[in-house]
């Protein structure tokens, strides 16, 4: 019986797929139509499979082709794995070749933060978004890897944690505000500063409903980014609420202080296609970007 032991060595895929068509089918002409291609050309794909494979499949019956004990050994097993088979050999031929290219989705800081800290001999596509369209695009497999805070639900998907982040109120050394005041105390001084914000909707107006501040009162200035943010308030004086790790760079600029508001810390996962873990480079590629730091 063939084995199928080495997904390597197996023949093209559309022999294969050939194969099956011809024998669920009522006969040459059914499965020509079903597979969308010539007789002929059937015929020839049936022909090269056995020699490809070293092997007669079929005898004649009259002038009908019938599976012989090879084939009948083949064919459940290739019905069983055909649709895992068309990822499997279109990864295999990638494996192989010296052009891969992997398409990566996060948020846009975050990208920033590992593009020039990846060495990868193939080509990396980078794609910015938000934790909802990277578990869409995750799905669709648009995307062969992701960096994500949201919970991606889906059995073709590896989930590994990156790191955990804790929403913490910074804000400049020029403002004379002791660290050791209570979380209110330092709000209320801070009011009458430019404060800074990051996204159309930020986990800072919660903490200032919190506490009664009305955003009104603040000079209220929006960034794309965390990083950017950050180096404008210690630019230019300012304060807000970051994710400590942008903060750990700015002890000298910056005051920092935990908000018991946001004592749970969220949760970071590098998602990878599961496909991808059948591939020594892309085991080394991900193991690479789980010891990165942003």
């Amino acid at each position: 019986m063939y084995q199928l032991d080495n997904i390597k060595k197996l023949p093209p895929l559309e022999y294969l797929r050939s194969f099956v068509v011809f024998v669920e089918s009522e006969n040459i002409v059914r499965a020509a139509e079903a597979l969308n291609i010539s007789q002929p050309l059937l015929s020839l794909h049936l022909k090269r499979l056995e020699e490809h494979l070293g092997t007669v499949l079929f005898d004649f019956v009259g002038k009908k082709k019938s599976l012989n004990e090879a084939g009948k050994a083949l064919y459940p097993l290739l019905h069983e794995h055909l649709n895992s088979l068309s990822i499997d050999l279109n990864l295999a031929v990638l494996n192989q070749s010296h052009h891969k290219r992997l398409r990566i989705g996060a948020r846009k800081e975050i990208l920033d933060g590992f593009i020039s800290q990846i060495d990868f001999d193939g080509s990396l596509v980078f794609v910015p978004m938000s934790s909802q369209e990277i578990e869409v695009s995750m799905k669709k497999r648009e995307l062969d890897i992701a960096i994500s805070q949201g919970l991606i639900d889906s059995d073709s998907v590896i989930r590994k944690k990156l790191w955990s982040d804790q929403m913490m109120l910074f804000w400049s050394r020029k403002f004379k505000i002791s660290e050791d005041q209570r979380s209110e105390k330092v709000l209320a001084a801070l009011q009458d500063q430019i404060c800074y914000h990051y996204g159309s909707r930020s986990p800072l107006e919660d903490l200032l409903n919190n506490h009664k501040i009305s955003l009104q009162k603040l000079k209220y200035v929006e960034f794309p980014d965390w990083q950017k943010l950050i180096s404008l308030c210690e630019e230019k004086s300012g304060w807000g609420i970051a994710p400590s790790r942008y903060l750990e760079s700015s002890q000298n600029k910056l005051h920092t202080k935990k908000l018991s508001e946001f004592d749970e810390r969220t949760e970071f996962y590098l998602y990878y296609q599961k496909d991808l873990s059948k591939f020594s480079w892309a085991k080394d590629f991900v193991a690479q970007m789980l010891s990165l730091k942003t």
